[in-house]
């Protein structure tokens, strides 16, 4: 029997991608450019349309938005937005229909 693959299966490409992103990781110097990497082939592997990371701050206690990456990126305190929200409640969030 042929059967077919779960519409929420990561394809085996997906898998080799991260894993490969994974092994690379241990470059810090490498950071800000796999963390992108790592945005790309999680929409891929998720068939999103856009990815946003936001990292923490810690000097200034701000959320950052690195992916997308900008010139003059986007900051949030923690509670503001929907980013600030999720990081003053520890939760990852995926919006599944954002329009």
């Amino acid at each position: 029997m042929n059967q077919q693959p779960h519409p929420n299966e990561i394809s085996r490409e997906s898998l080799v991608s991260i894993l490969d992103i994974m092994h690379r990781l241990a470059a810090p110097e490498a950071m800000p450019e796999l963390l992108r990497e790592i945005i790309e082939v999680g929409k891929v592997a998720i068939v999103a349309e856009t990815g946003v990371l936001w990292l923490l701050d810690k000097a200034t206690g701000q959320l950052v938005m690195v992916v997308p990456s900008s010139k003059d990126p986007a900051k949030l305190s923690i509670g503001e937005g929907w980013a600030g929200k999720c990081a003053s409640g520890l939760a990852i969030s995926n919006i599944h229909e954002c329009r």
